[in-house]
């Protein structure tokens, strides 16, 4: 029988301390277990943190506006028919595909969507990557988005770092800057004799006579242009026949055109400024310019018969008689002339208006006239002003319809007024900037304006009701919203002003 081996004190002392650090040590490793896990666990939410989708809209619209510029760029640059974008949110990704249309306009499409918890070093391997894409995007060629999807994040990180910090650049690269002040410094519709279209033109034809030239453009048109010179400035005044038109521009010279072909046929010249206005009476054309000239032209030899300087300044309107006997011409040294189309003297003058008179019309034994001075005003035949209609704004055009006269006024506005009472019946709003020019059918008024457009409206009696209610609808929206500023302002609204005002009215009167 073995006996246990006997230990000293010393050896015993030194058995205990040994387990004693052991001890030690296994309580210290788990203690380190515990915080390492703790950790991990911590550092974990905050990852998730990290990656949750924003709930910002802004943000991703502004992050899919740069993906667009992005694609734009790409099929710019490497002439592409197509580019596939990405955008991560969160744990979803969506597939974009720009192409460039037809029209010249870059269209984006959603074409798919892939959902759920995707490692981080799966989106940085370019294979597994654009084997994803494939699956989710199986209309498309696998090898256009393998193509794609070859373009590492960091390339693409690199890209939108190369977005300009300049203040209103909106997402634009530095070099997208930098071209469009290159096309600004070339812009211009003077050069080779432009013709302006107002769309982007696709496609030019010309025709086996070389007559016309027919374009495409992005408005869903195409046009026909006739290739004989037309004017070299604006066009400001026209007159029809049933077969010509006739037209007088800034380039001081009136023109002939055949309405069926398009054709110009002849060119009259002899004023020395813009030709401003033009009559037909008879078998004469009358012609008003900035040169204060009167000219008459007949219309069998195409040649100027009479030319009279009695205005001081440009003459701006012509108007003719019913018996087509007399015209009056309307000019900015504020006088109306009353001439005699058989001996082209001046018989009358008509004057009361402070400055320039833009338009003359004739009505009956009423002649009515537009001025600067923000007023319409009517003479009789004896030249006497019998009525005068107040504006807000300078008045360009008028015309009479029926029991009304309709005024075209700088403030963007159309008024209709009764002849009988000289009240406003109506005051017509759309366009957005000077009403020039006014033409009426029946019922249906049609509007020219600086603002780029010709408008038709009704003037019903029922229509113009419905004008009124919706002014008055309008009027009613603006002072509340007038007042509710006043009331973020001061505190108080109209009614509460008032009552203060009397109270310390009152209060004044007590002392």
């Amino acid at each position: 029988m073995v006996r246990p081996r006997r230990y000293t004190t010393e050896e015993a002392r030194q058995r205990r301390s040994q387990r004693n650090r052991q001890s030690i040590n296994k309580n210290t490793q788990a203690e380190n277990l515990i915080e390492n896990e703790a950790e991990r666990q911590a550092n974990r939410r905050a990852r998730n943190a990290a990656y949750q989708p924003t709930t910002n809209n802004n943000d991703l619209c502004h992050d899919l506006l740069r993906l667009g510029i992005f694609c734009k760029e790409a099929i710019d640059t490497h002439h592409w028919n197509a580019c596939l974008a990405f955008q991560i949110h969160g744990f979803t990704i969506v597939f974009y595909l720009m192409r460039l249309r037809h029209d010249g306009i870059y269209a984006m499409y959603e074409i798919a969507i892939l959902k759920g918890k995707l490692k981080r070093h799966k989106l940085l391997n370019e294979e597994k990557m654009s084997d994803r894409i494939a699956e989710a995007c199986n209309a498309i060629p696998a090898e256009i988005l393998y193509n794609f999807a070859s373009h590492s994040k960091r390339q693409i990180i690199q890209e939108m770092a190369n977005v300009s910090q300049e203040p209103g650049a909106f997402f634009q690269t530095d070099a997208e800057i930098a071209k469009q002040k290159e096309k600004e410094a070339k812009y211009n519709y003077t050069d080779g004799d432009a013709i302006r279209l107002n769309k982007k033109a696709l496609d030019i034809c010309i025709d086996s006579d070389e007559k016309y030239l027919y374009v495409a453009d992005a408005g869903f048109r195409a046009r026909k242009i006739s290739l004989n010179v037309g004017h070299m400035g604006p066009v400001t005044s026209l007159a029809v026949t049933d077969k010509h038109l006739w037209t007088g521009s800034w380039d001081k010279t009136i023109k002939q055109w055949d309405l069926v072909t398009g054709d110009c046929i002849r060119t009259l010249e002899g004023h020395t400024d813009f030709v401003k206005s033009l009559l037909l009476v008879g078998n004469f054309l009358y012609s008003g310019s900035s040169d204060c000239y009167l000219r008459q032209w007949n219309m069998s030899t195409f040649e100027c018969t009479s030319a009279k300087k009695e205005h001081t300044r440009a003459i701006e309107s012509l108007a003719v008689t019913e018996d087509g006997k007399f015209i009056y011409s309307a000019s900015s040294d504020c006088k109306v002339l009353k001439w005699n189309v058989d001996t082209m003297q001046v018989i009358h003058t008509l004057g009361g208006h402070d400055t320039s008179i833009y338009c003359v019309r004739v009505s009956g034994d009423d002649v009515w006239t537009a001025s600067a001075d923000k007023t319409v005003r009517r003479f009789n035949l004896q030249g006497v002003q019998d009525m005068k209609l107040t504006h807000s704004d300078r008045v360009k055009s008028i015309l009479v319809a029926g029991p009304y006269i309709v005024s075209g006024s700088s403030d963007d506005n159309i008024r209709v007024w009764d002849i009988g009472s000289a009240d406003l019946i109506c005051t017509i709003e759309g366009h957005f900037d000077e009403v020039s020019c006014l033409g009426i059918t029946g019922s249906t008024l049609y509007s020219g304006s600086l603002d780029e457009s010709v408008r038709k409206w009704s003037l019903t009696k029922e229509s113009i009701k419905e004008y009124n209610e919706t002014r008055e609808a309008k009027l009613k929206k603006l002072a509340a919203e007038e007042e509710e500023k006043k009331k973020k302002e001061n505190g108080l609204t109209e009614e509460e002003e008032r009552e203060l005002a009397e109270l310390m009215s009152s209060e004044d009167d007590e002392e």
